[in-house]
């Protein structure tokens, strides 16, 4: 399988991720203080360790998607969304906790 790129390095609330020329965009819409970083695919210091004899692939091209948020209780919520050409603007519909879904509540 190609590799994913990330095309924005840097904190930010949203990216495009492509692969085969396609290309998907995905916006934080909550909380207002998150943002996407992407990182090198490597095992974290606090991940548990592999079985013995076992070792991590490399993933050469490849990037984590990562979403950092403060500490504390957030709703997260994203949108994911296809890139269809340049002028593309994502309409982004109301957020609504579960407790108030309803057939209407996410109308545009």
């Amino acid at each position: 399988m190609p590799a994913t790129k990330c095309a924005n390095k840097t904190k930010t609330r949203f990216l495009d991720l492509t692969i085969n020329g396609k290309s998907l965009r995905i916006l934080i819409q909550s909380p207002a203080e998150g943002f996407f970083r992407s990182s090198d695919p490597v095992r974290m210091p606090n991940d548990p360790p592999l079985p013995n004899g076992e070792s991590d692939e490399v993933n050469v091209g490849l990037s984590v998607l990562a979403v950092d948020i403060p500490v504390g209780t957030h709703t997260i919520a994203m949108i994911f969304s296809p890139v269809w050409n340049s002028t593309w603007d994502a309409v982004l519909p109301p957020l609504v906790s579960l407790d108030s879904w309803t057939l209407h509540s996410h109308r545009i």
